[in-house]
């Protein structure tokens, strides 16, 4: 990475330049770093592009960079021990958390729960006004300790409702019938509240799903969300080679949707952190990002894979490709490189893979709430039973 300093000049920094630093000072060299578009791409003329063939033009001794060693480039080039190991990572733009909106507390039950509970209400209301005018025409019970006289429709309709909000009811009911009705209506209300208090702390607290990718399986057995690399990069002539595997099954997915892919990294990170993409590239520079990103919108998605090493490429018989892998090898003896990585991977930064996953938050529907309905039913028969042996 490179910046402007302090008088207007370019100024490189990162996780490379400072291993660099460290290992001029090891083997005692100093260096003059400048910029090279590309990693290094065989072509089919045979001719390489980027890195490699500014070392092969013998315009640099070597390139820091977060260069796969491949047998390609093996072949062209010496390159020291691997200073870093990566593999394929997946980004993509990290879920928001959902907005809940002004009518939030209806979400705990579905729309036709709302509706059954209000039928609920009605229909014991007028259960308890018809039970207690039966009883009161029939001329049954006690009229000195019974009460039915005053369980009109409105009064019953209060004391169903203030059962609801856990309010009691006034009058209380006296006959057995009514007093049925009322004992299986409260019995019903303390499941629905219970039940709706329970959800609806679930429906506050509980704002995100666990991501659906899971894995490069998971990815290329999906059509929704597009995904993609840098168009001729190395990975993508990978993808391309691997006939009859899933690697070719995405790459085909690919081309056969052009903007899928990519121009460069930059672009394809820009596309992730729009949404509804997933972008493939090394996983170390992928998390470097998302932990760096200054509004946290990425994540990182499944496991890596192809799993390769970072080298410094050479010259073919330079001694230089010896003399920098005995610096590494010191470094990583000492825990210099431990510390280089710790310094631009930070762990204080934004979630590698995104907020925690919660569970989803269910919403309540009649095929749960069917049995309450039936003990309600049940109620209501009883009570009826009783009213007619009186």
């Amino acid at each position: 990475m490179k910046r402007l300093g302090d008088n207007n000049e370019t100024e490189y920094y990162g996780f490379c330049v400072d291993m660099v630093t460290e290992l001029s000072r090891y083997l005692g060299f100093d260096y003059e770093m400048y910029d090279v578009r590309g990693f290094g791409v065989k072509k089919k003329s045979g001719n390489w592009t980027g890195q490699i063939r500014e070392i092969l033009n013998g315009n640099a001794d070597f390139s820091l960079s977060p260069l796969s060693v491949s047998p390609d480039r093996q072949m062209v080039v010496d390159f020291t021990t691997p200073f870093m190991h990566s593999g394929v990572g997946m980004v993509t733009k990290a879920p928001e958390l959902n907005q809940m909106g002004y009518f939030a507390f209806v979400k705990p039950f579905r729309t036709e729960v709302w509706l059954a509970i209000m039928v609920a209400f009605f229909v014991i209301s007028a259960s308890i006004s018809l039970v207690s005018r039966w009883r009161l025409r029939s001329n049954v019970g006690d009229p000195q300790n019974d009460n039915d006289d005053k369980f009109t429709l409105q009064n019953s309709f209060w004391l169903a409702l203030w059962s609801v909000m856990r309010k009691g009811g006034e009058p209380a009911p006296r006959s057995p019938p009514v007093r049925i009705l009322v004992a299986f209506w409260w019995f019903f209300a303390l499941i629905v509240i219970t039940t709706y208090t329970a959800n609806l702390t679930a429906s506050l607290t509980v704002n995100r799903m666990s991501p659906t990718i899971n894995s490069l399986e998971d990815l290329a057995a999906q059509t929704d969300i597009p995904y993609g690399l840098v168009r001729g990069g190395g990975y993508y002539k990978f993808f391309e080679s691997r006939s009859g595997t899933v690697f070719e099954r995405m790459w085909y997915a690919m081309i056969k949707v052009r903007e899928h892919g990519v121009r460069n990294y930059v672009e394809g990170m820009d596309r992730a952190r729009n949404g509804n993409y997933v972008y493939m590239a090394d996983d170390t520079t992928l998390a470097y990002d998302v932990i760096t990103d200054p509004e946290c919108k990425l994540m990182m998605v499944g496991v890596p894979f192809l799993h390769r090493g970072y080298g410094i490429p050479t010259k073919k018989g330079s001694p230089l490709a010896e003399a920098l892998t005995l610096g590494i090898l010191k470094m990583q003896e000492t825990g210099t490189l431990d510390l280089l990585k710790s310094k631009w991977w930070p762990k204080n930064g934004c979630p590698l893979f995104g907020p925690a996953p919660e569970v989803k938050r269910g919403d309540i529907g009649l095929d749960v709430f069917a049995g309450v309905f039936m003990v309600l039913g049940a109620g209501i028969l009883l009570a009826v039973i009783v009213a007619a042996c009186e």
